[in-house]
């Protein structure tokens, strides 16, 4: 009786024991974490969160600003090349571009910071709101 419920349990255990691998985001990276300014925004790369990625999630292809471009919400301003695919990188608020923080090439992670933008507008979330 006691072995017929252990093996019932024995798939939800397992998915228990995935879910606790470390994500491969920017604080699990190792790298410093860059400083902003009172009125500068960081953008950062998405959050995936499916537990695909055990390392980097890719590499940055290209900036699609320039620092001193002036930038709408939700504007594309980076794109990252995954093992998969590739993701644009948008803006969570209108502002000025005032620093890269990486160059093409450089391998990125999870809600790593890449540029900032100087706004009027802070951001509450790292991650992009959705249109409405």
């Amino acid at each position: 009786m006691a072995m017929q419920a252990l093996l019932r349990r024995a798939p939800r255990l397992a998915m228990r024991a995935r879910r606790a691998a470390p994500f491969a985001t920017f604080d699990e990276s190792g790298q410093q974490q860059p400083t902003k300014n009172a009125n500068e925004t960081f953008v950062r790369t998405p959050f995936i969160g499916d537990g695909y990625f055990n390392d980097e999630m890719g590499e940055l292809f290209e900036y699609t600003v320039q620092v001193g471009d002036s930038v709408a919400a939700d504007d594309t301003v980076a794109v990252v090349d995954t093992h998969k695919a590739s993701v644009d990188i948008r803006t969570p608020v209108a502002g000025t571009v005032s620093r890269l923080l990486s160059t093409p090439g450089d391998k990125m992670w999870e809600i790593q910071p890449i540029l900032t933008l100087i706004s009027d507008v802070p951001s509450s979330s790292p991650r992009v709101k959705m249109k409405k």
